[in-house]
């Protein structure tokens, strides 16, 4: 995780309660699918899934999104050469509130 990505992170869960404390949920994971470029860079993510479901709202899942959609990551290598690949990655999510303790 860089750091520009963990300090946004950090923002988003402090600042988005994300219905967490209406409804007594104090931690919850989104999984994304990505297709990676032989860069290393995401060129698409796409929400597999979401724990528990119905919890994180439409904004807050385009924020996290555009996030990833920023990320690079250590290209695949195949035969000495490196490959687009798809892949999947799952953050997790703790109510602000927990933090602060």
């Amino acid at each position: 995780m860089n750091i520009k990505f963990a300090l946004i992170f950090l923002f988003l869960i402090i600042a988005n309660p994300i219905k967490a404390e209406s409804i007594n949920i104090n931690e919850g994971a989104v999984t994304f699918i990505l297709s990676i470029n032989e860069n290393g860079e995401v060129i698409d993510a796409n929400i597999k899934n979401t724990e528990p479901d119905n919890v994180f709202d439409e904004d807050f899942l385009a924020e996290i999104k555009e996030i990833v959609m920023e990320m690079k990551f250590t290209p695949k290598i195949v035969n000495d050469k490196a490959v687009r690949f798809k892949g999947t990655k799952t953050f997790k999510f703790i109510n602000g509130d927990k933090l602060k303790k």
